[in-house]
């Protein structure tokens, strides 16, 4: 059983990656009608963060998860295959809503962006998702010390950035993005 982490935030929602359009994820966004982006556009800065209790993360997430039923339905998916598609949309949402939610600087932002993008990082995504299935999903396996030693030296690698929360919002970003990869390959997979 899924357990959610209702930490929603969104702002931009015109675009899916590439990856995803070619196994039907694609249909969440370019379901929205043009009321439901200006709601998630609106409650992005306060939905950023949210949590139980968040009235714009509640919404935010009730307009995501609403919409992947809604596809699922018009699809034809699978249960499994709408639940990974809810939490697809809802990494997708959060982490552009994040990203422009000025939790970090565009100069952090850069740092991050350009510190990920070098060198091998197979090893660096497969701990951040055993962290983020680990919480994620009730009784799969939980991360062991080795992915926080990843985790870690990734983050010495940022540590030139001079914040004390930044690894936290770092830790943020790099969920959301793995929950997206994690949610389109389990759906992709589910397809077949």
């Amino acid at each position: 059983m899924i357990r959610t982490p209702f930490l929603f935030a969104a702002a931009s929602l015109f675009a899916t990656p590439a990856a995803a359009q070619d196994n039907g994820l694609s249909c969440m966004v370019q379901s929205y009608t043009e009321q439901q982006k200006s709601q998630i556009a609106e409650l992005a800065p306060d939905a950023r963060m949210g949590g139980e209790g968040n009235p714009a993360a509640d919404t935010v997430a009730q307009i995501a998860v609403g919409t992947a039923f809604e596809c699922g339905v018009l699809q034809g998916w699978s249960e499994d295959q709408t639940m990974f598609a809810a939490y697809y949309e809802l990494g997708r949402v959060m982490e552009r809503g994040y990203r422009e939610s000025g939790e970090l600087t565009v100069e952090q932002l850069a740092t991050f962006d350009a510190t990920l993008a070098k060198g091998d990082r197979t090893a660096l995504w497969a701990s951040v998702e055993n962290v983020m299935v680990g919480s994620m999903i009730e009784g799969a396996a939980q991360p062991d010390s080795s992915d926080y030693l990843v985790l870690g030296m990734f983050s010495e690698e940022l540590s030139a950035v001079p914040d004390p929360g930044f690894d936290e919002k770092v830790g943020m970003l790099l969920g959301l993005m793995s929950m997206q990869e994690y949610s389109a390959r389990e759906f992709t997979r589910l397809a077949k």
